[in-house]
């Protein structure tokens, strides 16, 4: 519903752009050929935010050989992996000037690329890089913000809160 209310905005349901706006090594699972020169092990997921959920075609590839049986799926990217663990944070924007924010910590015991649990506190902390890129790409925005991060990198933008936020 996000999507259809904010079209402005809809730049940030692209996982392939949020990984660009970042200068993180990243590209479209089409492109890739055998004999690129690609630092292996690579994540692919669905590039559409909007359009998925629950880590659906979501995997953590170490080869190109392996890497091979995801071609046919449509709409994928990838990205270098980024080890760490995820957390994540709502934000409340008023014209682009965050008036609020909580972060959720999650468990490092994960099922796949799910966590087990969240931690929610006023005392948790957002990074300051989430606030500079929200700052530069969502200047006048009003309304919600949901950034997904592994250490200080985005992986997943949201203009609504977390699921059960």
């Amino acid at each position: 519903q996000a999507f259809l209310n904010y079209p402005k905005y809809n730049f940030v349901y692209d996982k392939l752009w949020v990984c660009q706006s970042q200068k993180v090594n990243c590209g479209t699972l089409d492109s890739i050929n055998k004999n690129d020169e690609i630092n292996y092990p690579i994540f692919i997921k669905p590039r559409w935010g909007h359009m998925t959920s629950s880590s659906k075609n979501c995997f953590k590839v170490t080869c190109y050989e392996k890497l091979k049986k995801y071609k046919k799926l449509k709409n994928m990217m990838w990205s270098e992996y980024i080890d760490g663990t995820e957390m994540m944070t709502d934000y409340v924007l008023v014209n682009g000037n965050i008036v609020y924010s909580i972060t959720y910590y999650y468990s490092e015991n994960q099922t796949g690329y799910i966590e087990k649990w969240k931690y929610i506190s006023s005392d948790n902390k957002s990074l300051p890089s989430l606030s500079k890129w929200i700052n530069k790409y969502l200047s006048g925005y009003s309304g919600i913000v949901n950034l997904q991060c592994r250490n200080d990198t985005i992986i997943e933008v949201s203009i609504r809160m977390a699921r059960g936020g």
